[in-house]
């Protein structure tokens, strides 16, 4: 797969692919768009079919890896880090995998850090 993925996408796809990117949740993207969460449940559905992605994150990390989604690099790597330390701090806190650490270890693995959970 090349860059040509996003001649394949939809521009409503991309607009959602990059709120996802900047973290905004699905009822927030449903809000700021003024649609359904059923739009916007079904836009990420064939985005994802059409990247081969099997989730949020992966659909946002093929986009940056393909070059429908754009960023500098080292705002990630760094948001990446303070994932990371944050998933590590709160397991060491409460001592098993919590919501919050996979949330963080999910933003880690979206930054493409290879540090998923």
């Amino acid at each position: 797969m090349s860059g040509d993925v996003a001649v394949y996408l939809t521009q409503r796809q991309v607009e959602i692919l990059t709120l996802l990117s900047e973290g905004v949740t699905f009822p927030k993207i449903a809000e700021k768009l003024g649609c359904s969460r059923g739009a916007v449940n079904s836009c990420v559905a064939h985005a994802y079919a059409k990247l081969g992605a099997r989730s949020a994150a992966h659909a946002v990390r093929l986009g940056f890896e393909h070059g429908i989604l754009t960023g500098s690099e080292a705002v990630y790597v760094e948001l990446a880090r303070v994932y990371r330390a944050l998933a590590e701090a709160n397991a060491q806190i409460v001592g098993k995998p919590t919501p919050m650490v996979r949330a963080h270890a999910f933003g880690a693995y979206l930054l493409g850090t290879g540090q998923a959970a």
